[in-house]
Parts: structure tokens; C-alpha cells; sequence
């Protein structure tokens, strides 16, 4: 797997991420989106006739945030409290380093 590029391919982030490889490096975010299904109607869901893009919004977040990390879960409970847990990021001198923290 690859992104190709004019005369040459490079390997897929996503795959160098799951094989743990360094050789495309990720970036790790503290940016906090959801995608609004405001417009999702049932023909969409049933049939694939879908009349609007559903836009992704940046969510701003109040009080202490997590620090800067990718592939976190995150789960949403009843009183519609979301929590962030995990993830990983680069310590301090650049080595990859998972978290097991929750916010």
C-alpha cells in the first residue's frame, strides 16, 4: 500500500503507524472534531441516495486538555460527557511512547 505521487510512490501513513515504522512520521494533535449527521436521512442509510455532505466541525474544548497524541478511543456516555482515553505520542526525546491516561 502507497500514496503515488508524480513518478514515484510513498508508503501509506497509515501502514508505516500500524507497522510502527518511522519512516513517514505522524504528528501527534491535541484538535478535537466530530462529524455533524444533521443532514444523514434514512435514504442515505438504506439506499446510498445522498443528497449533502455531512461537514466534520472543530470542537472547542474548555478547561484542561489531553496532550498532543493519535489513535486514542474515546466513548460518549448518556449525560453526553466524552471521554478520551490512551493514544500515543513522542516523549521527550522523540521516542514513541503509548498512554494510558483519561480525560
Amino acid at each position: 500500500g502507497g500514496v503515488t505521487g508524480v513518478g514515484s510512490t510513498y508508503p501509506s501513513p497509515l501502514l508505516s503507524y500500524l507497522k510502527r515504522s518511522k519512516l513517514i512520521p505522524v504528528t501527534p494533535l491535541n484538535d478535537l472534531w466530530f462529524l455533524d449527521l444533521e443532514g444523514l436521512t434514512q435514504e442515505c442509510l438504506m439506499h446510498g441516495v445522498c443528497t449533502s455532505v455531512l461537514p466534520w466541525k472543530i470542537i472547542e474544548v474548555p478547561g484542561k486538555r489531553p496532550s498532543p497524541r493519535w489513535g486514542a478511543s474515546m466513548s460518549l456516555d448518556s449525560f453526553a460527557t466524552l471521554f478520551v482515553t490512551g493514544g500515543a505520542t513522542y516523549d521527550s526525546t522523540g521516542g514513541y511512547s503509548e498512554l494510558d491516561d483519561l480525560f
